[in-house]
């Protein structure tokens, strides 16, 4: 199966379409357990699109602050497919509703300390092309991190406090351009 995924991946990105390069400042805030952490800070992001459709890999990284656990770093790989339901064209500009769906991972970094989640999610907003090459991307994205249960963690009976490795939510919010 891995080798299938692999194969097709492969296929898509030699497939003879042009491939769009990005770069955005992300804004991004969640909450796992007793951990909120927000950041901002750089995304690359290189996609392929086929008519309504477009494939994108993300790559993050951002300073973020987190409860309980002080400053630090955020990486983020993302690949997904975006949507392009709706567009219009007004004087040259062409604005596209986009909606994404994505999947992939985060390693916050903490002194002493790092937590590796993966990720899914799902977001919308407005791209605006000012020509084939030239775009603007305005998203926001929702997302979750499923948490993973501690196998040297104590069993409690009756209340139990929540563990930091508690499914996590969130939001980003993503501005940038294309060329």
């Amino acid at each position: 199966m891995q080798r299938l995924v692999v194969f097709a991946v492969l296929g898509a990105l030699a497939a003879p379409v042009r491939a769009d390069v990005g770069v955005a400042m992300v804004v991004h805030a969640s909450k796992h357990a007793t951990t909120s952490d927000g950041g901002g800070g750089a995304l690359l992001e290189v996609s392929r699109r086929r008519g309504r459709l477009a494939y994108f890999g993300d790559l993050g990284l951002s300073v973020i602050s987190a409860t309980n656990r002080g400053g630090g770093f955020d990486t983020q790989l993302l690949g997904g497919v975006r949507v392009i339901p709706r567009s219009f064209v007004a004087d040259e500009v062409t604005f596209e509703l986009a909606v994404d769906l994505f999947a992939g991972g985060e390693l916050m970094q903490f002194s002493g300390d790092s937590v590796l989640r993966p990720m899914i999610g799902g977001g919308a907003g407005w791209q605006v092309r000012m020509n084939e090459t030239k775009t603007i991307l305005i998203m926001v994205r929702l997302f979750a991190a499923p948490g993973f249960s501690d196998p040297d963690a104590p069993v409690c009976r009756g209340t139990c406090p929540e563990a930091d490795h508690a499914p996590g939510f969130g939001f980003m919010g993503v501005f940038g351009a294309s060329w």
